[in-house]
């Protein structure tokens, strides 16, 4: 069995039986690696910002959706291109009970990376979590 690259052009094959083999075309290294330390100041900046000293229910949900925004827009402006950005805020209120967050996803120890950030205060806590999947 013979192999052939196909040329676009090739208009004419000499053998049916051969098998056509296309060139890879996806990239496998990131041109611009997902840098933690720019990330960190990035989430820093949008929760201290944001920081309120209540904890209602519904005004919570519209500041982490706010901050997520506002984190995942600042993100995408570094420009990391083959990487999916996952922008996850839990809040919580701080009940003087311990609490546990895990997340299990497929992963490149290589490529991908994360980082997070918690602010504990006595009302509560809020925890931001931010994922740097990288795709081919």
């Amino acid at each position: 069995m013979s192999h052939h690259v196909l040329d676009i052009n090739d208009k004419h094959r000499d053998n049916d039986n051969e098998v056509s083999m296309y060139q890879n075309s996806y990239q496998l290294e990131p041109y611009n690696i997902f840098i933690i330390e720019h990330i960190n100041k990035i989430i820093s900046t949008m929760i201290l910002t944001n920081f309120q000293c209540i904890y209602n229910t519904v005004e919570c949900a519209k500041l982490c959706n706010k901050i997520a925004t506002n984190v995942l827009t600042q993100i995408l402006k570094l420009q990391f291109g083959r990487y999916k950005i996952i922008v996850m805020i839990t809040f919580i209120e701080n009940a003087n009970q311990p609490f546990n967050v895990s997340i299990g996803h497929l992963w490149d120890a290589k490529r991908d990376n994360y980082t997070t950030f918690t602010l504990e205060t006595q009302i509560y806590y809020m925890l931001c979590c931010v994922f740097g999947i990288y795709y081919e």
